[in-house]
């Protein structure tokens, strides 16, 4: 059983003393039954470690792939500049003034 004797409610500006040993042991023990993933896992209830939080996070960075404007097709190119001029317009209302 994990040893629970003090406890930092405020993120550890202040520490109590737990004194009341019926409320350390009962802490101590729900510690102790804790089950960690070491990865986000669907559907898991469990808990994440921290490292395993931080490879889901970098793995997940590195998925995208880059596309060099000159690789596109025409169709490609087109379609990006229309979706932009849309995103454009629903923010600032009008790209009748731009050139693109």
């Amino acid at each position: 059983m994990a040893d629970i004797s003090k406890i930092s409610p405020n993120g550890g500006t202040t520490i109590y003393d737990i004194k009341d040993a019926v409320a350390r042991n009962s802490i101590a023990s729900k510690q102790d039954k804790l089950i960690w993933d070491s990865a986000p896992t669907s559907g898991s209830t469990n808990p994440v470690t921290s490292g395993g939080i931080f490879t889901a996070i970098q793995n997940a960075s590195g998925s995208g792939t880059i596309v060099q404007w000159d690789d596109l097709t025409a169709s490609q190119k087109s379609e990006l500049i229309s979706a932009a001029a849309a995103i454009i317009e629903e923010d600032i209302g009008s790209t009748d003034s731009m050139e693109f």
